[in-house]
């Protein structure tokens, strides 16, 4: 119940999510689906560490897929 708070509060601030999504639907095929979700991650900006962590990873694999 806790962690379900913050979103609820701002649905979607969590840029981890947005990443963790976008890997979800790469793993079921449906990349163009997954690719909304890993640029939204890779456009979040912030100063705390993990998000800047989870941008990284995001535009890793948007590069390594090519996806546009």
């Amino acid at each position: 119940m806790v962690n379900s708070l913050p979103s609820a509060v701002q649905p979607g601030f969590y840029s981890t999510n947005w990443l963790y999504i976008g890997k979800c639907y790469l793993q079921l095929g449906r990349v163009e689906e997954g690719g909304v979700w890993l640029k939204k991650a890779a456009a979040y900006t912030s100063e705390v560490q993990e998000d800047i962590d989870t941008k990284q990873e995001a535009e890793q694999i948007i590069k390594k897929l090519g996806i546009k």
